[in-house]
């Protein structure tokens, strides 16, 4: 299960696309907390979930990466800052890259969860 995992981590890094999601609810369970996120790509509304120790609050934005074939391939990047201020609203058509400055190996890590 985690060699799949990082493979479809690798494959996501490789081909996804960006945008930004917001928490909607968070759910706490054995281990850590889960948390609900909807976003938005080309006016049709996706959700996901993604299980992390990390302290975000409802209504936070955060940065998901999604499968450019399959948007239910989503993954709200927890560990990366929270979107700034200055990005008023997520663009209609995705980001082929993060709009902040952010190391690649640090994004890596991030889709990995570690």
């Amino acid at each position: 299960m985690y060699l799949h995992s990082l493979s479809e981590n690798r494959k996501l890094f490789e081909e996804g696309k960006y945008t930004f999601g917001i928490v909607t609810n968070i759910k706490s369970m054995k281990g850590g907390l889960i948390y609900c996120y909807d976003f938005k790509v080309e006016g049709i509304v996706y959700k996901g979930e993604m299980r992390s120790g990390r302290y975000k609050k409802i209504g936070d934005r955060c940065f998901v990466i999604f499968s450019s074939q399959d948007c239910a391939r989503n993954k709200m990047l927890l560990k990366l800052p929270l979107v700034p201020d200055s990005i008023k609203k997520a663009p209609f058509s995705p980001w082929d890259k993060l709009p902040i400055d952010i190391d690649k190996k640090e994004l890596i890590r991030a889709i990995n969860g570690g």
